[in-house]
């Protein structure tokens, strides 16, 4: 069977093409359950040193989007809110520096395992609603393959354990309701993107 940072590459780079961004990006947390780690990348080399992301107040967007588990957007031009600015030592590494960018959590069973991201680096054009939308759809199969991963599963049942919260171990697949996620398989570039909502909605009835 494939590896997960396979899988987490296919996902990645099929999104890459359907999505048309200039980066996208998966982080999954670190083994201290403090950071999170880039992982996986399609649209850039991945750097040779590890990219690291605080889940704390300095977290910026990913931290902010995996804690709260909530997408989080940021537009070409909108200033920076203090909630979503990156603190030191994150806010040094140019890899992380983007004006504007997405960023969704992947959620198993109200459990964030993780954020996929988006951005413009490059281009800085804007991120389209559509773009928002089919990313949801990606970050679903991320969350299912991430949550799927025994020591993922052991590492955020732990922290949950330590917090006193009761641990649920059952995949299923399905992302935290009332977040907008979209529930479907991810399927060939070529169907429209009205039919992978549709599937999408089937999959998940709300």
């Amino acid at each position: 069977s494939l590896a997960l940072k396979d899988i987490l590459a296919l996902i990645v780079k099929g999104a890459h093409q359907v999505l048309d961004v200039d980066r996208i990006a998966v982080f999954l947390p670190a083994p201290d359950g403090k950071s999170l780690e880039l992982r996986s990348l399609a649209g850039d080399p991945l750097p040779a040193d590890a990219v690291r992301v605080p889940l704390a107040a300095l977290g910026g967007g990913l931290a902010a989007s995996f804690q709260r588990k909530e997408p989080v957007r940021l537009e070409e031009g909108q200033k920076i809110p203090p909630s979503l600015r990156l603190g030191p030592p994150a806010s040094t590494e140019p890899f992380l520096r983007s004006r504007a960018f997405v960023a969704v959590p992947l959620v198993v069973k109200d459990r964030a395992v993780g954020v996929i991201a988006v951005d413009n680096k490059s281009r800085r054009g804007p991120i389209g609603e559509e773009q928002v939308n089919l990313l949801g759809i990606f970050a679903n199969q991320a969350a299912v393959a991430v949550g799927s991963t025994p020591a993922l599963i052991h590492l955020v049942g732990r922290r949950r354990a330590e917090a006193g919260v009761p641990v649920r171990l059952g995949i299923h697949g399905q992302a935290e309701p009332g977040h907008g996620h979209q529930v479907g398989v991810m399927d060939e570039a070529g169907r429209s993107a009205e039919t992978r909502r549709e599937a999408a909605g089937q999959a998940c009835p709300r």
